[in-house]
């Protein structure tokens, strides 16, 4: 929920990702595209109405190499890359957390030997 008392979901659909809002009762949506492709994506909406957005970003033509990225989002469909996380292989399962000016992210990746969940804690500057 955004501070206006919005709705606002962050969707992938075909290989393209939307962020869309409605205000109260929540019938009118408007959306937007996101300009990259997230498998898994996830969406935080902070205390000041920022977004922080997350997901696998696919970086190579073929598919076969895969990053964790962390981003700024908003509701006109901007990115603006923050923070790639150590990844690769099957990276999904997303989930962020904000403790204080702590984000904390749990992914999962297999690039290794075998498949392990991890967890980034990254500090939020503001």
């Amino acid at each position: 929920t955004l501070p206006n008392g919005s709705l606002v979901a962050l969707v992938r659909r075909e290989g393209d990702v939307l962020i869309g809002s409605a205000p109260p009762p929540f019938t009118d949506w408007t959306w937007a595209e996101l300009p990259l492709s997230l498998e898994a994506p996830e969406l935080l909406v902070l205390d000041d109405g920022h977004m922080l957005a997350a997901g696998c970003r696919v970086v190579d033509p073929d598919g076969s190499t895969r990053k964790t990225v962390i981003g700024e989002v908003d509701l006109a469909g901007n990115w603006t890359e923050l923070a790639a996380l150590p990844s690769g292989g099957d990276t999904s399962n997303l989930c962020m957390a904000l403790r204080g000016s702590e984000l904390l992210v749990s992914y999962d990746r297999s690039h290794e030997e075998k498949a392990a969940i991890h967890l980034a804690r990254l500090r939020l500057r503001r």
